[in-house]
């Protein structure tokens, strides 16, 4: 059989519950008739198969019964008292049972000759009622087994739309973090009637585009994340001309890659935030990107004033947002190692990517 006839028909198990149930008490009636025949308490095949059938209606009546009866309240997630409802169920299969070959089994057996076994004609054999719990029991497992199968599934589903839901709400805290600081940079050369703040809107514009567009993708080219970290450099060096110094090195085959949107972008921000805006004298920036074997290893340093401002702390909410978004896509698949010094501001993160 195929896999995909094979996924079909297991669907069509899952979906039909009268399916599923006929098939199991189908396999279990032919199972039961070849093991009366094999330990030969009968000789004769139709005998064996309506001896099966005498005990399959007994066998379901004590399956359902504990499934949909004394288990009814585990499945809602109620377990008091289980085991007084267990006890009774036991004693109540005990006295079905031996009802059932008393009055209905041992009159339709009348005149079978079975020397090899003397439990067969036995009203009180024990045998057939361990057979009936060990089939309850087996019965029960399956439906455990499923029950706990569809709780992981529902547990999944819940976490990735939780994952989902949370990933949106901090890519929309970023977003207008990210272009606040932007315009904040456009308004400084407005001020100073610099001839570049057409080009700044220029390049704004383009990076509006990419966060109300592209942004709504899962992933993204890592060509594209590191377009816009360029820009961004860019608008920021319009601002602070000579005083700025940024080195920008790039390597690796970055376009056979994608990744996430706007998972560097924050830090990068924030090298500019905490370390060029606050300081009077010269300033610089070095950020090393480089891609091998799959894996993303991202280097920032900046330089900072000795003493920053009361209450101003490197990595606000920008880098708030990207750890966590980090610890819900990658998990500990990431390594983040953030330092502070006197004079400098240091990232360090690793990350695999995804193959386009």
């Amino acid at each position: 059989m195929e896999k995909g006839s094979l996924k079909q028909a297991l669907a069509g198990l899952e979906q039909y519950v009268w399916l599923r149930h006929g098939a199991f008490w189908v396999i279990y009636t032919l199972f039961l008739t070849w093991y009366i025949l094999q330990m030969k308490l009968i000789n004769q095949p139709l005998l064996a198969l309506r001896d099966a059938l005498l005990f399959l209606g007994l066998f379901m009546v004590a399956t359902y019964s504990l499934l949909y009866g004394v288990l009814a309240p585990y499945w809602q997630g109620e377990t008091r008292q289980l085991g007084w409802r267990l006890a009774g169920w036991l004693m109540g299969c005990l006295g079905l049972h031996y009802g059932f070959r008393y009055s209905i089994l041992h009159p339709m057996r009348a005149g079978y000759q079975v020397p090899t076994n003397a439990d067969f004609f036995n009203t009180f054999s024990a045998g057939t009622y361990i057979l009936m719990i060990a089939t309850a029991a087996l019965a029960t497992i399956s439906k455990l087994l499923r029950h706990w199968y569809h709780q992981e599934v529902a547990n999944q589903r819940l976490l990735a739309e939780n994952v989902t839901a949370e990933l949106r709400l901090l890519k929309a805290q970023v977003h207008p973090h990210f272009l606040f600081n932007t315009l904040n940079n456009l308004y400084a050369l407005t001020l100073k009637q610099s001839d570049q703040a057409t080009d700044v809107v220029g390049r704004l514009r383009g990076l509006w585009h990419y966060m109300t567009q592209e942004c709504n993708q899962a992933q993204i080219p890592l060509t594209t994340e590191v377009r816009v970290l360029q820009h961004y450099i860019q608008l920021e060096q319009l601002r602070y001309g000579d005083r700025l110094r940024v080195e920008v090195s790039i390597q690796g085959a970055l376009a056979d890659y994608q990744l996430p949107p706007l998972l560097l972008l924050p830090f990068v921000e924030n090298a500019f935030k905490h370390g060029s805006a606050q300081q009077l004298g010269k300033a610089q920036i070095t950020l090393q990107l480089w891609v091998e074997a799959g894996q993303l290893s991202f280097q920032l340093t900046n330089t900072r004033t000795i003493r920053p401002p009361e209450g101003d702390k490197p990595g606000g909410i920008g880098l708030q947002n990207v750890r966590q978004r980090l610890s819900l896509l990658y998990a500990s698949a990431y390594q983040l190692a953030i330092e502070s010094h006197p004079t400098k501001f240091s990232v360090c993160l690793t990350f695999p990517l995804q193959a386009r």
